[in-house]
């Protein structure tokens, strides 16, 4: 994309400055010059109108960037951002996690990758009316949406963009039955940027090294301890911050239903895998696994000589498919990688903790947040009682520690925090871990994961 400002406009320049270092081309126009008509311009309105826009920092909008609040010289183009302040509002006391402010470079990033989505569509112009996820609330019949729709038709756009953003009532999704589950999916989009994307890659060289050896077919022939691996994430300030690696991870099949990419994206890898079959313990509920295993159309030979086992490590009837495994059996769960990566420390008394601090207890070796607990000072819904703590700690005798840094927040009341639930595959042919997308994970609720009362979306990858 083509961002511009003009020389002189202090916060404008503060915000180009970012968007070159995301790797996008950026001008500072002269005096004469005028914005072409395919770039986005950037600029401080000619007069305050935003008083009321708490919480921002940028406006995007072609209804609400009218020529009266933009200068001569932006009026060549129909992309405008415009920048309402730089610096961090005050923060207010109570309820201050719901109440946090994004810094302008966190605006100026969630901008860009909002236009990326945009610009991103095929056959359509863009119609980038807001790059806020409640601003404006388009309703059948609204004032904004009537000036949405004359703008189209002045501007030749044939159709209507598809509405993924977030109405002032809650967020557009669908419930859908998958395998069994009532699932809440919505169309909002949330990118995996590149370099995130990087660093996943380098963590994931790191962590096949670290994983318990386990004698398995994947292991033993090339080297992974699975051919498919999820990591659970957040992103803050562009920084990848990893809350766990799942070595046998669920999911996929949900991601092929909320995610329109991921189909494609599993399908290039697992040209390189050979077919295998899932077998799946009498004592687990349905999976998700027909799902992705129809995506790809395999003809599943029977029985096929790998397996992916869906049961758990104490379930010993199924260590017999070790040596035929693409992914762990007896250690399923298995977190001792942490240690060696750094992710959390061990623990074996409550006087190690420290109290002061928000922090998350979980088992040596666990999945489906059992036995997982979470301290925070502030008291967030979906922590854990400091006698639930102590408990855990004396019935596992020893845990592992992590920092807690609290999900990433979605600006959408009914399900305000949110994590990044990233698949990757193991591509046999080059030898190297592949970024397939994935979705994110919402609730109203620290304790992120595939609840009745989550939220899912498509989380994407270029």
């Amino acid at each position: 994309m083509h961002f511009v400002a003009k020389q002189g406009d202090t916060q404008a320049e503060k915000a180009l400055a970012i968007l070159g270092n995301l790797g996008h081309t950026v001008t500072i126009l002269s005096e004469a010059d005028t914005a072409p008509s395919t770039s986005v311009a950037v600029f401080t309105p000619t007069r305050q109108a935003f008083q009321g826009s708490k919480r921002k920092y940028l406006r995007c909008s072609a209804i609400k960037l009218g020529n009266d609040l933009a200068p001569t010289w932006v009026h060549t183009t129909k992309l405008r951002v415009a920048v309402i302040r730089t610096e961090r509002p005050e923060r207010k006391r109570e309820h201050r996690w719901m109440n946090k402010r994004k810094g302008f470079e966190t605006a100026v990033e969630e901008m860009e990758r909002h236009y990326q989505r945009w610009l991103a569509e095929d056959n359509l112009q863009p119609v980038p009316w807001s790059y806020s996820t409640k601003d404006p609330s388009i309703t059948p019949g609204s004032k904004c949406q009537k000036a949405v729709k004359a703008w189209i038709e002045l501007s030749s756009v044939l159709e209507f963009r598809r509405t993924w953003i977030i109405k002032k009532s809650g967020v557009q999704k669908i419930t859908t039955e998958i395998c069994g589950w009532q699932v809440n999916h919505t169309q909002v989009e949330f990118p995996f940027l590149r370099g995130n994307q990087t660093d996943a890659l380098a963590l994931l060289a790191k962590w096949s090294g670290c994983f318990a050896p386990e004698e398995t077919w994947v292991r033993q022939r090339h080297g992974v301890p699975s051919l498919v691996v999820r990591i659970d994430c957040i992103v803050r300030n562009s920084q990848l911050i990893v809350y766990e690696v799942e070595e046998r991870p669920a999911g996929m099949g949900l991601s092929c239903v909320v995610n329109p990419y991921f189909p494609k994206t599993l399908e290039g890898v697992a040209r390189t895998w050979p077919e295998f079959e899932v077998k799946v313990s009498p004592k687990r509920r349905a999976t998700d696994d027909s799902l992705w295993i129809k995506a790809l159309n395999w003809q599943m030979p029977s029985p096929s000589p790998l397996k992916l086992v869906r049961a758990e490590p104490e379930e010993t009837e199924f260590h017999a498919y070790e040596v035929q495994s693409v992914s762990s059996v007896k250690a399923k769960g298995n977190k001792s990688y942490g240690l060696a990566m750094g992710l959390w420390q061990q623990v074996v008394n409550t006087s190690e903790l420290l109290w002061d601090e928000s922090f998350v207890l979980k088992p040596l070796q666990g999945s489906k947040l059992k036995d997982l607990e979470i301290w925070d000072p502030q008291g967030r819904p979906g922590a854990s009682k400091r006698k639930q703590i102590e408990e855990a700690l004396l019935r596992n005798q020893t845990m592992y520690c992590q920092k807690l840094h609290p999900p990433m927040e979605t600006g959408i009341p009914e399900y305000p925090w949110m994590i990044y639930r990233v698949f990757f595959g193991y591509d046999l042919a080059l030898k190297t871990w592949v970024c397939l997308g994935g979705n994110w994970n919402a609730r109203y609720n620290l304790r992120i994961h595939g609840a009745s009362d989550a939220l899912f979306g498509p989380l994407c990858v270029d």
